[in-house]
Order: structure tokens, then sequence, then C-alpha cells
């Protein structure tokens, strides 16, 4: 939170977006999109890889924010929307991989720069149980 407060990324000349996608299996979910689950196969999320190399996800949301505050508030929404388990060691482990994509535009070159963090599914080792505190 402290970096992004000091950061001088939110200005007049840049735009800032962020989308969040999980990753449960095979099945993509836009965790800001549309609550509804009638997309057809042509709607669906889709991770893909252009020619020169570059990653693409087709069909998932993309927001907008002004202000750290705002890029703060869509993460932790992003985060409860995700599947979770209980396990013996923890009582929300998540069940699938969570990817957060920041997309920073400078409006007066185009010049774009995207960054991915990725929040991957937990997993209880056999030496982490509850036996093993």
């Amino acid at each position: 939170d402290h970096l992004l407060q000091s950061s001088s990324l939110f200005n007049d000349t840049t735009s800032i977006s962020f989308s969040y996608i999980e990753i449960l299996g095979t099945y993509l979910n836009d965790c800001l999109g549309p609550n509804d689950s009638t997309h057809s196969s042509d709607e669906a999320v889709a991770i893909g890889e252009t020619l020169d190399g570059r990653i693409v996800v087709r069909n998932v949301s993309s927001h907008v924010v002004q202000s750290a505050d705002e890029l703060a508030t869509l993460v932790e929404r992003a985060k409860s929307l995700r599947s979770t388990a209980a396990t013996e060691k923890n009582a929300t482990s998540s069940r699938s991989h969570g990817i957060a994509i920041i997309t920073c535009k400078d409006k007066q070159t185009s010049i774009e720069g995207v960054l991915y963090v990725i929040d991957l599914a937990g997993s209880e080792r056999s030496a982490d149980t509850k036996e093993h505190d």
C-alpha cells in the first residue's frame, strides 16, 4: 500500500487499468467481470500468446483506476471472490491460482507496460500438518 501511495504512477499522463482472473483446473474466471455464467465458448476468458511472444488475455474485464485506494479496493474485491476451502492448517486456503494484471499506459506516447502478479493456490505439505506445529 505505501509503495503505491507514494508512487507517481497516478497522474494525468498515465492510464492504469486492473484485471484479475482465477484459474481453477482448466476453468478461467474473471473475478471482476459480470456475475453471469451464461458465457458462450466464444466469450469465455482465454489466455494465449502472440507470434512475437506477448501474453494476451481475452474476454476479461479491465477497470481504469485513478488512485492507489481504488486499486486496493479492486484487489480486495477480486481476492474475496477466489475459490477457497478449509484445510487442517488454514480455514480459507485458496484452491485456485489468481493472476492480477496491472497495465500502465503513457497517454502521450502510447507506450504500455503490463505487470502480472501471480498468487498460487495453497498447498499443504505433509510435513506441515496440524501435528507439526
